[in-house]
């Protein structure tokens, strides 16, 4: 009886709903909560709702490239610099014109899910009115927004500016979830390395408190590394778990505070690199000179300038997860994903190719690890190589390389 006098409250008011069978308590979908301005445009608009466990759903890793809907955060972009839903981009009302430019490539019938602050909060429909007039079809509200995410326990990304404030203040524990090699070559200031892989075996150097502020970074916004070690954080019961999605890229981009060998490097007096060659030529390919620190690691510029005409003896084997894969890759590239638990089988695999392999990833940290585990398991270190590298290829292998330098 108290479910239907729900579903007639909601009938009366003209909303059309999302209901789940998981759905989260009655809280995270009772629209009686809402202001009546914002029930006022959701009516208008005709706009769907839905909840928390629909949107973890959509978002799945928390990556842009694989999730199965777009979430739009329609709340200022201070509010949304300081923590957001995974995923997230921010498009808000004042400056909606030019935050739509991040659209412009997104088909009209994609799924576009909004939210901001909650049920008095009219931005999250605002928005979504907009990108309906737009020409958007499929666009829904998460109403309970923000504050429902955090309510419920998931983690959240920050921004830059989040971070900066972070090191500057000493107040939060950053962890590095990449492999050691490239953690060594460079990191974030002060940041600790927990890779995603070996979380099981390191977490001892987790702070005790479990209120404590944690922000975790890898490779960009296609590394899940940092995703992987904030749910297993969750997991074990720590409050205030942050993602720092645009991670390394972003933060060198800046001019940020780092710190590794590749530092070192390169404040080396200049005596010390005179006459040090960049690369040596060994089994049909460019490698970078210092193999001892970059094992099988290839010379960027030869890299750059040989995928746009591969030989006919080399194969190029992307090591990210298929869905990333699928969302752009180099031309020519093959998907081969690189699980860590299934290392041995991967390396035996790429036995198979009878040509000189060089592997790739988005940023560098996967196709290193995967370069580990070849020489851990006795692969062929004279066929196998790869490109430590930050790639962004869209559907038309359209792709922008940054060469990352080596150790």
């Amino acid at each position: 009886m108290k479910l239907n006098r729900v579903l007639l409250s909601l009938i009366g008011t003209g909303l059309l709903l999302s209901l789940h069978a998981n759905a989260l308590p009655v809280g995270d979908m009772d629209l009686k909560q809402a202001d009546p301005k914002v029930q006022t445009l959701l009516k208008k608009s005709n706009l769907e709702v839905v909840d928390t466990k629909y949107v973890e759903e959509k978002i799945g890793k928390g990556l842009r490239v694989s999730a199965k809907a777009l979430l739009v955060d329609a709340r200022p972009s201070k509010k949304f610099m300081v923590g957001h839903v995974p995923s997230a981009i921010n498009i808000s009302e004042g400056s909606f014109k030019v935050d739509l430019e991040q659209l412009k490539d997104v088909d009209k019938t994609a799924e576009i899910i909004t939210y901001c602050g909650g049920w008095k909060c009219v931005l999250a429909p605002k928005v979504a009115a907009l990108l309906k007039a737009e020409g958007f079809t499929n666009v829904k509200v998460y109403q309970a927004g923000y504050p429902a995410w955090k309510k419920t326990g998931h983690y959240v990304d920050v921004s830059t500016l989040l971070v900066k404030s972070a090191v500057k203040k000493g107040d939060r524990f950053i962890i590095d979830a990449r492999p050691e090699k490239v953690y060594t070559a460079t990191r974030i200031k002060g940041a600790v390395n927990i890779p995603d892989t070996k979380f099981d075996t390191m977490k001892d150097k987790l702070p005790a408190d479990k209120a404590a502020k944690i922000i975790v970074y890898c490779g960009g916004f296609k590394c899940a590394k940092s995703h992987n070690v904030a749910r297993e954080l969750v997991k074990l019961g720590y409050k205030s778990v942050s993602v720092y999605a645009a991670g390394l890229p972003a933060w060198e981009k800046d001019g940020l505070a780092v710190e590794g060998k590749r530092v070192d490097k390169a404040n080396a007096p200049k005596e010390a690199k005179a006459d040090t060659k960049e690369y040596i030529e060994a089994h049909g390919v460019q490698l970078v000179a210092d193999q001892e620190e970059n094992l099988g690691m290839v010379y960027g510029p030869w890299y750059k300038e040989m995928i746009k005409n591969v030989p006919e003896n080399i194969v190029l084997v992307d090591v990210r997860s298929a869905d990333s894969f699928a969302a752009g890759h180099i031309k020519g590239a093959i998907s081969a994903p690189f699980d860590s638990k299934k290392s041995k089988d991967f390396v035996a695999e790429l036995s198979t190719h009878n040509k000189i392999v060089i592997m790739n990833c988005a940023a560098g940290a996967m196709s290193t690890e995967a370069m580990m585990a070849v020489e851990k398991h006795g692969g062929d270190l004279t066929k196998v190589f790869y490109v430590d590298a930050n790639i962004d290829c869209n559907a038309k292998h359209e792709c922008t390389i940054k060469v990352n330098e080596p150790i």
